[in-house]
């Protein structure tokens, strides 16, 4: 089943059967790493070449195997590529709007005040 980019990571957790929260965040953190060390300096997943898009491919799911995970698909792959390289401005928009309407601020503490708080 194919994985759109803008699935949840629950929808992608399934997908990918990395239910276990620690196999989850070792795939986020080998994607990670490995992006980084590559060096490639890419800023758009649209513009990456596919040839360097298969060699991390294979770097990704050589460092999940040696971790004792199955190989993640393209799809997966894919959709992770696109969260790592989106701008930081929108990393997260869906999560801070859905809380960001449900979070109220608790009210400013005042410091102690004898007379009126003893009365």
């Amino acid at each position: 089943m194919p994985v759109p980019t803008h699935a949840s990571a629950e929808v992608v957790k399934q997908e990918s059967g990395y239910i276990k929260q620690v196999d989850w965040r070792y795939f986020l953190q080998v994607t990670k790493t490995t992006l980084e060390s590559s060096g490639k300096g890419w800023t758009n997943f649209k513009t990456v070449p596919p040839k360097d898009k298969r060699e991390y491919f294979e770097d990704v799911n050589k460092g999940l195997e040696r971790g004792g995970l199955k190989p993640a698909s393209e799809e997966v792959l894919d959709w992770r590529l696109e969260k790592l390289m989106r701008p930081p401005s929108q990393r997260n928009v869906r999560d801070r709007t859905a809380n960001s309407s449900s979070v109220t601020t608790p009210p400013a503490s005042r410091p102690f005040d004898p007379v009126r708080d003893l009365e």
